[in-house]
């Protein structure tokens, strides 16, 4: 289900597959339950992130809110990145995942 740039929003369709995806908040350590959790852009929607399963994943309101929306250099608070192993999030003092896999457009 993709809705590329029609819609910031994600829909109840897609929610349940983040959710299916990651049944809690992907930070390790955080139980919050993804019925509990927002849907997240992992490439910003405000950076010309699509709205598109790929590119969503469940975040509790706390990381959500910490979450780096600015992807140049590494995240002073932490951000989600997709890597080939599913959704996890970077802290500022992580080394980059070598199977990094972008989510965000192409251009």
């Amino acid at each position: 289900m993709n809705l590329y740039r029609m819609r910031r929003g994600a829909t109840w369709k897609q929610f349940m597959m983040a959710a299916a995806e990651n049944p809690t908040c992907p930070v390790k350590g955080c139980h919050k339950p993804a019925d509990e959790c927002q849907v997240h852009h992992i490439f910003s929607w405000a950076g010309g992130g699509w709205t598109n399963a790929k590119n969503l994943t469940t975040a509790c309101a706390y990381h959500n809110g910490r979450n780096d929306d600015h992807r140049i250099g590494p995240p002073r608070n932490g951000r989600f990145e997709r890597t080939a192993r599913g959704v996890r999030w970077v802290n500022p003092w992580d080394p980059p995942p070598p199977d990094l896999v972008e989510t965000g457009p192409t251009t």
